[in-house]
């Protein structure tokens, strides 16, 4: 993964999160075949795209996360 988007509106709305706004596990943003990868958003970070210190109960997420091959996959998720 070596680019990760998001909004709060839709998938055609996300801007490029900074990388100071997320974290991932592992760190290299490998993901091999059948496996996983574990990203947190950091909410709250001073700098970058996202100004909300945290989710808003009922909001959907939309994210969208770029390969160094230049696929991408779309992930929405409404907060509880």
């Amino acid at each position: 993964i070596v680019a990760i988007y998001w909004s709060k509106s839709s998938f055609g709305a996300t801007s490029k999160l900074i990388t100071t706004e997320y974290a991932m596990v592992p760190n290299t943003g490998v993901v091999s075949t059948g496996s996983s990868i574990v990203v947190t958003i950091k909410w709250g970070v001073s700098e970058g795209t996202i100004t909300e210190t945290e989710w808003a109960s009922g909001t959907t997420y939309f994210y969208k996360f770029i390969t160094e091959a230049g696929q991408s996959y779309e992930y929405a998720e409404k907060a509880p």
